[in-house]
């Protein structure tokens, strides 16, 4: 699905050879703790595209957000998967244990997602037109290509 370098290219827009890769461990297994949450969750794929979007609006509104996110990738990725399910689900979910599931603190989750909600100024709804363009531009992100599952 995505590894970590995939995950800073498609935030950046950029491939990095410099001192920010070196900050990247690669032994963390973002692929799997990805793939875990959607199983779990039972969660279309989609989703996994709009909590891209969303961290990629963060590092577009601030370069600086990038570093913030690659040092806490889990709980970022963890945190804009759940503002989606949020956003298109009027089903009420109980956060506290799906952090228990995933093994993410409660209180990071909540501040990690007031951060996000805060720096996008709310607008977390993503209208056809912008998803169908970040679409576009991970097409040729081949890690992308495969299911979730």
């Amino acid at each position: 699905m995505i590894n970590i370098i995939t995950f800073q290219s498609i935030l950046t827009n950029n491939n990095f050879g410099n001192k920010l890769l070196n900050k990247i461990n690669y032994s963390d297994n973002l692929n799997n703790f990805i793939k875990k949450i959607f199983i779990k969750l039972n969660l279309p794929s989609e989703y996994f595209i709009n909590s891209l979007y969303y961290l990629y609006e963060l590092v577009k509104i601030d370069i600086n957000n990038l570093e913030k996110i690659l040092n806490n990738k889990k709980i970022f990725i963890f945190t804009s998967i759940i503002l989606n399910y949020k956003i298109f689900n009027d089903i009420p979910i109980n956060i506290n244990y799906i952090c228990e599931i995933f093994n993410i603190n409660f209180n990071e989750f909540i501040n990690t997602e007031i951060y996000i909600v805060n720096n996008l100024k709310w607008k977390l709804f993503i209208n056809k037109e912008k998803i169908n363009n970040f679409k576009k531009y991970l097409e040729h992100y081949k890690d992308l290509d495969h299911n979730v599952y």
